[in-house]
Order: structure tokens, then C-alpha cells, then sequence
């Protein structure tokens, strides 16, 4: 006989474990509970069940009809992802308008006023749980101004349940629909317009736009690829791997095999060289 994990769990007898509010475990027989990320997320019990709006592995994922905001998954409200979408594509052909006809010293200004931004979104992202809920639905919808386009859509809400990959490769489609966009606005108007200028008194157009763009875009898509190759072994589950980003998405199985494969490519061949 062994003794009772001294946190998170009662056992009843025999070879059962009952996690308490705040843990899991896949079966009562397994012999192991899991600490859930908040405790919100696992009721506990006989059966582990997850909270309304939680669902997977240690309760690490969204349910259908919800979507992640922070540790926490939110109820959608349709008519407001619709508002959102309608926005992105207004914010989306408002950029490309700005950056292909706007003088370079006002979109030099604009582009030092987005990085602020930057810290906007990295407030809310060290301390979620610790940040008022009208205050992180705030930050969550500023995310369209440095490209966070798979978070600001929130893909939970209109495709299957949430999910990291799903995130990941909203993000990725979003921005490289963004860039053929703004590159076809700029071949366009070049033929069209006789008189438009690549060079325009501060240097070539296109080389300061797309390093603007690369330059805003770096920390969304640098960070997305970190998560999507961060894994973590857990012994109770027999070594499988998870998700660090996403607990409850097992690793190199299933979609995140590909996550994998862009998350990689995009450190080495975008994340890592730009820098230097």
C-alpha cells in the first residue's frame, strides 16, 4: 500500500484517488493528481469533471462556444465577433492605405506609437488572473495593433473548439494574407499612378514599409513559435509531453505536429536572423 499524494487529493480506498477542487486526474485508478492552472478549472471529484466552458487534459482547453482569454476561457458573444471582424478588416485596409500613400515621417511616428502597445500587451500577459476582467478585455482587443491576429479573432468562437494550433495558424494565414495585400496595393498603385514614387525623400518606400511591418509583426510571431516548440514531460501521464502554452494539447500528435514544423521555421528563419 502507498500513501495518499499529501495535496490535492483524498482517497477513499482500495487503489482510488478523488482529486480535490482545483486538481484532476484522468481516472481514480491512475494512482496521480494534477494541479490545474487556475484551480478554477477542475472541480474535482470522483469523476474529475472540468468547470463549464473547460474541457481535455487537466481541464486545459476550451469547450465549444468558448474562447481564451488569459488562464480563462470566455463565454463568445457572436454579435461581437462580428464587430471584432468587420474592424480587423477596416484596421487591415486602413494600414495598407496608410503605409503606401502616407509621408514617411508620420508613419515613423505612428510605428513608435504601436511599439508602445508592446508593453500594453505584455502587461496583460504576465498577470491575467491578477488583472480586472473590463481591463484584460481591453488589452485582449488592442492585440490587432501589433498583428496578434489569432488572438483578436478569437477562432474558438466560429471554428471547432479552441485551440493553440488553431491560434497559431490564424495568426500566421492573417498576416501573410496582410503582406500580399499591402505588396499588391503597392505594385498597383505604382502602375496606375505614374507619378507615385518608390522613393519619396527619406529612402525607398517599399524597404522602410516592410521593415516596419516585419519590425511590429517580430514579437507576435516570435512569441507564437516559442509557444508551439515549448513542451513539457509530465511522469504521470508515462512521460507523454504537453503543451506549455496549452495544457491540455499533447505534444507531436494530431495538429501540433505542424505547429511544430512552422514554430520551428519561423525561429530560424525569421525570429533568430532579424535581430542581427
Amino acid at each position: 500500500c502507498q500513501g495518499c499524494p499529501s495535496e490535492g487529493a483524498y482517497c477513499p480506498g482500495g487503489n482510488r484517488i478523488w482529486p480535490l477542487h482545483g486538481w484532476w486526474t484522468s481516472n481514480e485508478t491512475d494512482g496521480f493528481v494534477m494541479e490545474c492552472r487556475p484551480h478554477l478549472r477542475c472541480l474535482g471529484g470522483r469523476t474529475s469533471p472540468c468547470t463549464e466552458g473547460y474541457s481535455g487534459l487537466v481541464c486545459g482547453s476550451c469547450a465549444d462556444g468558448y474562447y481564451t482569454q488569459g488562464d480563462s476561457c470566455v463565454k463568445c458573444q457572436w454579435w461581437w465577433i462580428i464587430i471584432l471582424a468587420l474592424f480587423m478588416f477596416l484596421f487591415v485596409v486602413a494600414c495598407i492605405v496608410f503605409v503606401t500613400f502616407v509621408p514617411a515621417i508620420k508613419v515613423t511616428r505612428i510605428f513608435w506609437a504601436l511599439l508602445m502597445f508592446y508593453v500594453i500587451i505584455a502587461i496583460a500577459r504576465m498577470a491575467p488572473g491578477q488583472t480586472p476582467a473590463f481591463l484584460l478585455e481591453a488589452y485582449w482587443n488592442i492585440r490587432i495593433a501589433v498583428f496578434d491576429f489569432g488572438e483578436f479573432l478569437r477562432p474558438g468562437c466560429w471554428l471547432t473548439a479552441q485551440s493553440f494550433t488553431q491560434i497559431f495558424f490564424v495568426t500566421l494565414v492573417c498576416m501573410i494574407v496582410y503582406l500580399a495585400l499591402f505588396l499588391l496595393a503597392h505594385f498597383a498603385w505604382s502602375y496606375i499612378n505614374k507619378a507615385y514614387s518608390v522613393y519619396d525623400g527619406k529612402g525607398n518606400r517599399l524597404i522602410r514599409n516592410l521593415v516596419i511591418f516585419g519590425s511590429l509583426s517580430y514579437y507576435v510571431l516570435t512569441l507564437h513559435a516559442l509557444q508551439a516548440v515549448t513542451c513539457y514531460p509530465y511522469r504521470t501521464l508515462g512521460g507523454t509531453s504537453l503543451l506549455t502554452a496549452e495544457i491540455g494539447t499533447v505534444c507531436y500528435a494530431g495538429g501540433h505536429i505542424a505547429s511544430v514544423i512552422f514554430g520551428y521555421l519561423i525561429l530560424v528563419l525569421f525570429s533568430i536572423p532579424t535581430p542581427v
